[in-house]
């Protein structure tokens, strides 16, 4: 695979990374966000938090849009990128390129935060079952019986 020989096999990149003279190479300033974002996580802070913090603080967000949101901060972390790791299919089949990118944490960095965010998580998904039934529901099955 061309990646193994160091060569970029992929225009899209992180928004931490910069392409100078074909090689990729992390952006300073940025990581010194998210290394900041992940002291925020260690102290227990959420996305929201986080997002407002930065925002407070007037810190450029990366890519599109003027502000950081909490999916911004949930993005960053949810793919292995920060550690190097470039996924891709080929032939209908997962492909892993360790060391592809420039890492910006090491991986036992980022298990760690993985494993804080794990135990944020609320397992409940979607509006709740019964217990946080549709208000209007009631209405227009009644409306619907009357006639």
């Amino acid at each position: 695979m061309n990646a193994i020989k160091g060569s970029i096999i992929t225009r899209k990149i992180p928004t931490w990374i910069h392409i100078i003279d074909g090689k990729m190479i992390l952006i300073p300033e940025r990581v010194a966000i998210i290394n900041k974002i992940c002291t925020m996580i260690h102290a227990g802070q959420g996305y929201l938090a986080i997002a407002r913090k930065l925002n407070a603080d007037k810190i450029a967000k990366f890519g599109p849009g003027p502000y950081w949101t909490p999916s911004d901060i949930h993005y960053l972390f949810e793919h292995r990128k920060l550690i190097g790791e470039y996924r891709t299919t080929i032939d209908g089949k997962e492909k892993i390129v360790v060391g592809y990118y420039p890492a910006v944490m090491s991986e036992l960095e980022f298990n760690a935060i993985q494993a804080i965010l794990l135990t944020r998580k609320n397992n409940v998904k979607g509006r709740g079952g019964n217990s946080c039934p549709n208000l209007f529901g009631t209405l227009i099955q009644d409306e619907y019986v009357q006639r």
